[in-house]
């Protein structure tokens, strides 16, 4: 597996590789380690920079400089996770341009990157990085979210004084309650798959979510039953709900089948998409928020992208956005999947019949 790390020198960027060392990737993945200099004229003086431009030092120095020290921290993270190798790259430009194009170049399965809990224009700056990644990133994004701001932030000060570019100890960040919400596009199937096939940590808990959005899942007939008479709005409310748990069923029972250890949960709320599962998140609550994304450009299409960069902006846990290419998308021109890949995919993505016993214990709210 090969894998992006965003790297500045942040306290979000010290929780992205903590995140990373604590997560079990598989024997002999790549890990490159990526920092970006903005040029002068992409800086902002507020945002807080490991290396500053702001100091008149020549462009070309500093990039020396943010090479040897990642190259040190490549260094000290080979001794810490020897499964796995590092390397060291820096670039100069645009943070998310340079992100997407190392991985890009490298055929990267997946990019890291750290959060923040800034607000202004600080926030208007990191939080597009994370934004233009989940975006536009060619592969699958993770978005590394720090729990207690202050005292990661005074770690890594503490760090840079004592030694700068060598390792502090942070606290662990195992994601080991995965919340992973479902509808029945043919992105939430390459999402199974991808989840199928990560490995996860010991003990790891998935809870499988739906949100019956009536806005979308009722004619508008039924919209206007529902409105006249309470009765019928009720009964068309448990018919979208156990529709929306049977379907969960069949995918939880997908992934227990591929990953053969974990335990599966699933619920079924109501409300608009990007509220209920923040909501769900915090409630449960969950270390890791796993979702579908793609790059189309339909009206339907454009909602549920919304709702992504919605999740990514407002989630207080990490969120990994498993971003589905155009070659994957059925029907684009440049669709490269396999058939039989393709059918499987949907195959997992149609609802089970109402007489089918259930294979995973529904929990949460109705």
């Amino acid at each position: 597996m090969k894998i992006v790390l965003g790297i500045d020198g942040s306290a979000w960027s010290q929780a992205a590789i903590q995140a990373v060392l604590d997560h079990p990737w598989p024997d002999g993945s790549e890990i490159r380690l990526v920092s970006v200099i903005r040029t002068l004229d992409t800086v902002i003086p507020a945002v807080e920079l490991f290396f500053d431009t702001r100091s008149g030092a020549a462009l070309g120095d500093l990039y020396v400089e943010a090479k040897r020290q990642l190259e040190i921290m490549a260094a000290d993270l080979n001794l810490i996770l020897t499964n796995c190798v590092f390397s060291a790259d820096a670039r100069v430009g645009d943070v998310a341009e340079g992100l997407m194009s190392v991985a890009e170049t490298w055929q990267a399965d997946l990019i890291v990157v750290g959060s923040h809990g800034k607000t202004g224009l600080a926030k208007l700056l990191l939080g597009s990085v994370s934004q233009a990644l989940v975006t536009s990133a060619p592969c699958p994004v993770l978005v590394v979210k720090v729990k207690d701001h202050e005292q990661v932030k005074q770690k890594v000060k503490h760090q840079n004084k004592q030694d700068k570019g060598k390792l502090v100890e942070p606290d662990r960040s195992d994601f080991k309650r995965i919340l992973v919400p479902i509808d029945d596009s043919y992105f939430s199937g390459v999402a199974m798959h991808w989840i199928a096939g990560r490995q996860w940590a010991e003990g790891a808990e998935f809870c499988l979510l739906h949100i019956a959005n009536h806005d979308i899942d009722e004619t508008a007939e039924e919209k206007h039953a529902r409105h006249a008479d309470h009765e019928t709005a009720e009964q068309h409310r448990r018919a979208i709900h156990a529709s929306g748990m049977y379907a969960l069923e069949a995918r939880a029972k997908y992934l227990a089948d591929r990953m053969g250890h974990g335990r599966f949960t699933c619920r079924v709320v109501d409300g608009k998409p990007s509220h209920a599962i923040v909501e769900q998140a915090n409630k449960w609550p969950a270390d890791l928020i796993v979702m579908g994304s793609h790059g189309h450009q339909s009206k339907a299409l454009l909602i549920l992208g919304s709702t992504t960069r919605e999740v990514t902006a407002n989630a207080l846990c990490s969120v990994e956005v498993v971003r589905v290419p155009h070659s994957l998308i059925p029907g684009h021109e440049s669709h490269t999947l396999p058939e039989h890949e393709d059918q499987h995919i949907q195959i997992i993505d149609e609802p089970r019949k109402l007489d089918d016993k259930p294979h995973v214990q529904p929990t949460g709210m109705m």
